[in-house]
């Protein structure tokens, strides 16, 4: 089933709207410009545009390939800086109380991106030489969709390498189908576009003396306090470690007394045992006197009773 969009447009508004700067960061991968240009002159020579030497069909297709995967990867991370940037105007219409209600979504921004985008911006994209800048934006917002993280060559089929500009262009137009949202070109929106360098080195510019030496010493403040903090922590290990080393030592103590109490109950034990022995033998001895006895005994018995029997 198909989504279905609806798309609604907020009267317009004659106060101008700054949204937060787009800042794109580096995204040429090592080599990506020479796989580029690689890969298009074996476009070219694959459709008949210019002559193919001794390279054969494979080697053309792994060329156009190798090349492909390098535009991936390269709107992968634009289309990170893209997706960032929205999330961005996002948090910034939540903070004002006209507009957290107005129905602005992720589309919102994505259309005005890719089909208003403002006049002074598309200056500056011109300006570094980036004619269909439509088309990148589309894509990398395309790309982000799929992929979380930059995908690797071999997990990715060659029809989708081949091809991967249809199904960005499939991906961002499904991302735009999603919900209802609000159509902003009539808002009075607007923004700039900077590279992170150029953004950098701006605002390092607008910083004046005294607020860097201010930032420093703040700067140095949080230094003292995470060393303080480090500190304490080690004092805490410090300490751990003494009470562990008392703990052990204790127990160590316990175990030494535990083995001498051991074995002072085996000496005992041993002591009874030569007792017992000692006794065992004594009772033995005696047994053997009383055997003698009663021996005795029963002779005089026996003499005793030959006399009387004599008299009789």
């Amino acid at each position: 089933m198909t989504p279905s969009t609806s798309t609604h447009t907020l009267p317009a508004s004659a106060t101008v709207r700054t949204l937060p700067p787009l800042i794109l960061h580096p995204f040429a991968a090592a080599g990506g410009r020479d796989k580029l240009e690689e890969s298009q002159r074996a476009t070219l020579i694959m459709q008949g545009l210019l002559p193919s030497g001794e390279r054969s069909p494979d080697d053309l297709d792994r060329t156009l390939l190798d090349g492909r995967f390098s535009e991936i990867l390269m709107l992968f991370y634009v289309g990170k800086d893209l997706a960032r940037w929205i999330e961005q105007c996002l948090e910034y219409v939540a903070r004002q109380p006209d507009l957290r209600d107005s129905g602005i979504r992720f589309q919102s921004l994505a259309e005005m991106l890719v089909n208003f985008t403002p006049a002074q911006v598309q200056a500056k994209l011109r300006k570094w030489q980036v004619a269909d800048y439509r088309s990148i934006f589309m894509r990398a917002l395309g790309i982000n969709a799929l992929f979380a993280a930059a995908p690797e060559r071999h997990s990715l089929a060659d029809e989708f390498v081949r091809n991967y500009y249809r199904y960005a262009d499939q991906l961002f137009a499904s991302r735009q189908s999603h919900g209802s949202y609000i159509s902003i070109e009539s808002m009075g929106f607007d923004f700039e576009i900077f590279a992170s360098g150029e953004y950098s080195a701006r605002y390092y510019r607008s910083v004046t003396t005294e607020e860097r030496i201010e930032r420093l010493e703040k700067n140095l403040d949080g230094l003292a306090k995470v060393q303080d903090q480090m500190m304490d922590v080690l004092g805490v290990t410090i300490e751990g470690q003494r009470r562990l080393a008392t703990r052990t030592e204790r127990m160590e103590q316990s175990h030494l007394e535990t083995v001498q109490t051991l074995a002072k109950l085996s000496d005992k034990v041993s002591e009874i045992g030569d007792k017992v022995s000692e006794i065992g033998d004594k009772v033995s001895d005696l047994s053997d006197k009383l055997s003698e006895t009663d021996d005795k005994l029963n002779a005089l018995i026996r003499i005793v009773d030959g006399i009387v029997r004599g008299k009789n």
